[in-house]
């Protein structure tokens, strides 16, 4: 049985999370901040950059992945 944080990555492989977009990409999340996530299954590493952190690669920006799905999130 998968949990609620579980379901769109589950259905994201099965090919059958017809919202995505709801949980790929930049999100704000009310009260706490924005989440980001990215599909790079074969990525060693990813980080987020932006003006924020003048484009230069960051630690307090890497992207940790979530277990044996290929997605990355902060």
């Amino acid at each position: 049985m998968k949990t609620n944080d579980q379901l769109p990555t589950y259905l994201f492989h099965q090919g059958t999370n017809y919202y995505s977009y709801n949980f790929l990409g930049s999100h704000i999340i009310e009260n706490t901040g924005t989440i980001f996530r990215v599909w790079a299954p074969n990525a060693k590493n990813v980080h987020l950059t932006g003006i924020f952190c003048n484009w230069q690669k960051s630690t307090d920006f890497e992207m940790k992945k979530l277990p044996e799905s290929g997605i990355w999130e902060l």
